[in-house]
């Protein structure tokens, strides 16, 4: 139960460090990778976990959490969409500017 409340505490708190007109997509679109992903049963405590923190903030939003069937290329498939996108030359870091402000860039 320590792990869980841990990982739901942090998606949680991720998903609300977001612009508040994205809280619904966010909760909708909850992806679990990584070896704890493959514990049986564990998309649905995720889930169901999730659902109660909502309830308790008495927000009404949809939550959906997909557990994919190839977890060991969803790293590399997120990296291939987000650098096709018309923004990504805008969210890189150059050498310079990391070496000046370090990681609270």
């Amino acid at each position: 139960d320590i792990l869980f409340d841990g990982l739901i505490k942090n998606v949680n708190e991720c998903i609300l460090k977001c612009d508040k007109n994205s809280y619904q997509e966010m909760y909708n679109n909850v992806i679990i990778c990584g070896g704890t992903s493959k514990i049986d049963g564990v998309t649905k405590r995720i889930k169901r976990d999730l659902e109660m923190v909502i309830k308790e903030s008495d927000k009404e939003y949809l939550c959906h959490v997909t557990n994919p069937k190839h977890k060991q290329l969803s790293a590399w498939r997120g990296a291939s969409i987000f650098s096709s996108l018309s923004s990504f030359s805008r969210a890189l870091i150059t050498i310079k500017e990391y070496e000046e402000c370090g990681s609270r860039i």
